[in-house]
């Protein structure tokens, strides 16, 4: 921001800043991880040439204060007069199915490259095998969450590592939050696949809630992969 009004906004974590030397104060509501929506509440003294980012993955629907000729990878440009303002963004987040198509090779355990992540640096394995990519994958992706299944949404061992990959079978993907949220889980979500012949349904988290933690580790506890 500089002093004549001119802000560039890409951010959008619940903030307050006063900007454009005292003379503007910016509110940024909660909501842009768990949907994509997120109302701005402006209270300034001078006209403002007010500048938002649009994610590059928010979807086809994407909006700012209405308007929804929107750039993805941009900014949109609003004029805004002195007073107090308030700006709705909708950027129409939705889970998308990503087929992971780059190539992979499998070694026997005795390859060193394998060995070097299976072994170093020590004598006990800190890299467990079976959470080497055998195959090509798909994962799921919400705005800018990576999502996975995990121990913590009820998910086993034979779900997550043992299974028939989705990648290239032309599923289609649906979620809803789920209400029930475990402890120390930000965002959990009900996910359906479904390719016409067969439909599962999978609870996933953002990556971040997935994983165990230093007092209970344990190396099958969570996966991207489907």
């Amino acid at each position: 921001a500089n002093e004549q009004g001119v802000i560039y906004i890409n951010q959008y974590c619940p903030f307050e800043s006063v900007v454009c030397g005292g003379k503007t104060k910016i509110l940024c509501s909660d909501g842009y991880l768990s949907g994509g929506k997120i109302t701005f509440t402006i209270d300034s003294k001078i006209p403002l040439m007010l500048n938002i980012r649009i994610p590059s993955f928010a979807g086809k629907n994407a909006k700012v204060d209405g308007i929804s000729q929107v750039t993805h990878g941009a900014f949109s440009t609003l004029k805004v007069n002195p007073g107090i303002t308030e700006i709705h963004a909708d950027f129409d987040f939705s889970p998308v199915l990503h087929d992971n198509d780059d190539t992979y090779e499998d070694y026997s355990d005795k390859d060193f490259r394998i060995e070097r992540w299976l072994w170093e640096p020590g004598e006990t394995p800190h890299v467990n095998r079976d959470s080497m990519m055998k195959k090509q994958c798909s994962y799921v992706t919400y705005g800018p969450l990576l999502l996975a299944q995990s121990k913590k949404l009820g998910a086993s061992e034979k779900d997550m590592f043992d299974f028939s990959s989705v990648h290239g079978k032309n599923y289609k993907i649906s979620a809803e939050p789920d209400k029930e949220i475990p402890k120390n889980v930000f965002l959990n979500f009900k996910v359906t696949l479904d390719n016409g012949k067969d439909k599962t349904e999978k609870r996933m988290c953002d990556y971040a809630s997935a994983s165990d933690s230093y007092s209970n580790l344990d190396d099958k506890f969570f996966n991207v992969y489907l």
